[in-house]
């Protein structure tokens, strides 16, 4: 759960390519769905 929570965090970065952020968004949400 905190590994989800520091990755989203992580999407946050600036460091994290545009790219990237679009195709990690939606399992970061799928994720966060479920530890809800």
């Amino acid at each position: 759960r905190d590994l989800a929570v520091a990755a989203v965090a992580r999407l946050d970065d600036p460091v994290v390519p545009e790219a990237l952020r679009r195709e990690l968004a939606p399992v970061a949400e799928s994720v966060l769905g479920r530890i809800r």
